[in-house]
């Protein structure tokens, strides 16, 4: 949450993550990388049907050193294959507020799309 506050994005809400661990654990997957004994950063995956999606990230500062997040997103993208998943979203790309991470993944090459947005009538 402070992440996204810093770098003026929108993120799936922490309670919306808890409800989701709570209800339905064995759907979420998180993936941690560690360096010298610390971590340094994490991937949350969900698996939904024959299909998985990338929910939130976090890396560090030793973790953006080294590009942990580009190494957890794959390893998970892998595990997610072995685990039966037919397609993985990796979610938006923000090429002006991250990116390094739009770099990594545009360069999987997957299918782009674009959503009309969320928007409230009163």
């Amino acid at each position: 949450e402070e992440m996204a506050r810093r770098k003026g994005f929108e993120a799936i809400s922490r309670n919306l993550l808890v409800a989701l661990s709570r209800t339905s654990p064995e759907r979420l997957v998180v993936w941690r990388g560690h360096l010298g004994g610390e971590v340094v950063a994490g991937v949350c995956v969900a698996r939904h049907g024959s299909a998985s999606t990338y929910l939130v990230g976090w890396s560090g500062t030793a973790g953006r050193a080294v590009h942990a997040s580009n190494l957890l997103l794959w390893q998970a993208l892998l595990g997610e294959r072995r685990r039966g998943a037919h397609w993985f979203d990796v979610g938006g790309i923000d090429r002006k507020r991250n990116p390094g991470v739009a770099r990594f993944k545009s360069g999987l090459r997957g299918e782009a799309y674009e959503l009309l947005g969320e928007y409230w009538y009163a």
